[in-house]
């Protein structure tokens, strides 16, 4: 069974999570799985798709790996394959669950590295704030 493996860099962002039992009261992700697919699309806008010789550091515990068919519950499964397909610049990566979430697990590296700077110089309150800031004000371009 295919599974998705959270970053270990989200540790610090767990508790903007819903479900996580130590949540904040401004958590804004109803799951972990929501939680790494925008991880995999902010890893996606910082390596602007390119993830040849990148390299994961993934938790296999606390939060255990995610079965792929949460994603596909949870509404989520469109995003996981278009960035599947962004990267992978072809269609047959849309039938080969073990590829899209190796895609999906190191944009989500990526993206959570990126961000686990940003919590870092940050304060847990302005986090979020200052995260909307940085999406809605980047110059960063795609391909």
């Amino acid at each position: 069974m295919t599974r998705i493996r959270v970053p270990r860099a989200a540790l610090p962002l767990l508790v903007y999570c819903k479900t996580n039992p130590a949540k904040r009261d401004d958590a804004c992700f109803s799951s972990y799985a929501e939680l790494v697919v925008f991880l995999a699309s902010f890893g996606y806008k910082v390596t602007q798709g390119r993830i040849t010789n990148m390299t994961s550091d993934m938790l296999e515990a606390g939060p255990e790996p995610i079965e792929f068919t949460v994603f596909k519950n949870q509404g989520l499964f469109s995003q996981v394959l278009l960035l599947g397909l962004s990267v992978s610049k072809g269609h047959s990566i849309a039938k080969n669950e073990q590829a899209l979430a190796a895609v999906v697990e190191t944009l989500a590296s990526a993206g959570a590295a990126e961000l686990a700077r940003s919590w870092a110089k940050s304060t847990p309150e302005s986090f979020l704030f200052e995260l909307v800031d940085q999406l809605c004000h980047s110059t960063t371009s795609t391909p």
